[in-house]
């Protein structure tokens, strides 16, 4: 019989890292869209340092800081029913854990102005945002465009920032509340608070 349960890290608070706790939480049925493997290693994003190289790797040193592609069978163009099951944290390990071997192509270098922290979060919510604006050939957003996100997630925070940098016109949910760490002037407006 199946588990109803499983135990989860969470943050409850605000102190960060700090307020990581280990609870019990549902165990989602199904509403993944993408395949999922049981006892895998869960995340996606994350950043780290080669610790360890084959004889045969040319692209990276002991010591180079790196990130993980997320999906590791997904080089180029659109995801396709191969690719897609090459996910980190569902079909394959993911990467909370200390230590993980990957494919030389499946790991890009940490930009070095990025923090390990700041560079964690491309993999995923960075790469969907920037798959979402530009993703597409021939539909690409270009300067007077307008953007619309909801929430303030990872996801649209970096559409919030990427459509800034290329003059777009942003139009979100719930901006108003990230105004204290990110700069929205301009062609910045919010959807429910109607004050740009």
């Amino acid at each position: 019989m199946a588990t109803s349960t499983q135990q989860q890290w969470v943050l409850e608070g605000s102190n960060g890292f700090d307020s990581l706790v280990l609870q019990e939480a549902p165990v989602p049925k199904g509403q993944y869209p993408f395949p999922v493997k049981d006892s895998v290693v869960p995340l996606g994003d994350g950043a780290g340092v080669v610790q360890a190289i084959g004889p045969q790797v040319t692209r990276f040193q002991v010591g180079d800081r790196v990130l993980p592609i997320f999906h590791q069978g997904h080089l180029a163009g659109s995801l396709d029913a191969k690719s897609i099951k090459t996910g980190l944290g569902s079909s394959l390990d993911g990467t909370l854990r200390p230590y993980g071997a990957f494919d030389e192509e499946r790991l890009v270098k940490l930009p070095e102005n990025l923090s390990f922290i700041e560079g964690a979060t491309l993999p995923c919510a960075a790469l969907t945002a920037w798959s979402a604006l530009y993703g597409l050939q021939g539909k690409a957003v270009a300067q007077g465009d307008i953007v619309l996100t909801q929430g303030t997630g990872g996801v649209s925070l970096f559409a919030l920032q990427v459509s800034k940098l290329f003059s777009s016109l942003y139009i979100g949910s719930q901006i108003s509340t990230v105004r204290q760490g990110i700069r929205c002037e301009g062609d910045c407006y919010d959807i429910f608070k109607g004050e740009g």
